[in-house]
């Protein structure tokens, strides 16, 4: 590990240590290693080598890749910018979460090509751990495992996906395309309004919560994909409300060619632009009604 990296690592733990003796935490912060292996840690960052950061409390932690080999930070209010050559591909970035409230949130510049090739992995331990990704125009394709809290966001501008585990939820914004791919054969999946702090949102997930549900808001257009990852089984999307402020401008909701598939109207759907729907039988049930400032177009 270079010297600057070191460097680096010591300075952060320094301030953390800092700022936990001003707020009077009963048990101090501190910097150590361990094997990379252990989740006995209640909050961990790990850069290249076992140098991780211990803390007793929910975190927020926020990255910017500023090019292939740096990034600006911010954890828990302690902001700086991390430049060093040993960030090398295939070099990936692992955030291991921990017993408090954590947040990793991620703000993809449109411009950044090669990002650590190795990626970001966030590892979230229980509790409401959370993952924001935050584009800048950007397509990104949010591909959750059938292992609840699992899964992967790939987007164009980086060179591998910020993968995913023990999370809940997602919230991906600011994106110029945001596809949502089922794990499912058989899907089930519901569309609702969701208050994401005081940000309004729209929701996907399955009904059955099988799969980590995804937060969507201030995007171009979004996708709903019943075709890809699981594949083409017998699909149901039911749309309960889309008519808050969540300011997606298009909606797209494909099941593919199943002869049962459906997807159901129960709520207001509200969109500026374009409402596309690609399925088998569609059904305008009670309360079931579409405002749109675009196209409306049902296959």
């Amino acid at each position: 590990m270079s010297e600057s990296l070191m460097k680096t690592i010591r300075r952060i733990a320094h301030e953390v240590l800092r700022g936990a003796r001003s707020t009077a935490v009963p048990r101090a912060r501190r910097l150590r290693c361990e094997p990379l292996e252990s989740r006995q840690l209640l909050a961990v960052v790990t850069l290249p080598g076992d140098i991780v950061f211990d803390d007793s409390l929910s975190n927020r932690i926020e990255i910017t890749p500023t090019g292939p080999h740096s990034f600006d930070y911010d954890i828990n209010g302690i902001t700086g910018s991390f430049t060093d050559p040993d960030l090398v591909n295939p070099t990936q970035l692992v955030i291991n979460a921990g017993g408090g409230d954590d947040e990793l949130v991620v703000n993809v510049p449109a411009d950044i090509a090669d990002f650590l090739q190795g990626g970001i992995l966030f590892n979230g331990q229980g509790d409401s751990d959370g993952l924001t990704v935050v584009g800048a125009g950007n397509t990104a394709v949010c591909g959750p495992s059938a292992t609840p809290g699992d899964g992967a966001v790939a987007l164009d501008s980086l060179a591998s996906a910020i993968s995913f585990t023990g999370l809940e939820p997602v919230n991906l914004s600011g994106m110029a395309l945001v596809t949502v791919v089922s794990p499912l054969g058989n899907d089930n999946l519901e569309v609702e309004n969701v208050l994401v702090g005081a940000q309004d949102a729209i929701q996907v997930r399955d009904a059955a919560n099988s799969f980590e549900a995804v937060n969507l808001w201030n995007n171009a257009s979004v996708v709903i994909d019943t075709t890809l990852g699981g594949g083409d089984g017998d699909d149901t999307v039911t749309v309960l409300s889309a008519d808050n402020n969540h300011q997606n401008d298009n909606v797209t909701i494909l099941t593919g060619g199943g002869a049962l598939d459906a997807v159901n109207l129960n709520g207001a759907v509200d969109l500026d632009g374009h409402w596309v729907v690609t399925s088998a039988t569609v059904r305008f049930n009670a309360g079931g009604t579409v405002v749109t400032g675009g196209d409306q177009t049902y296959n």
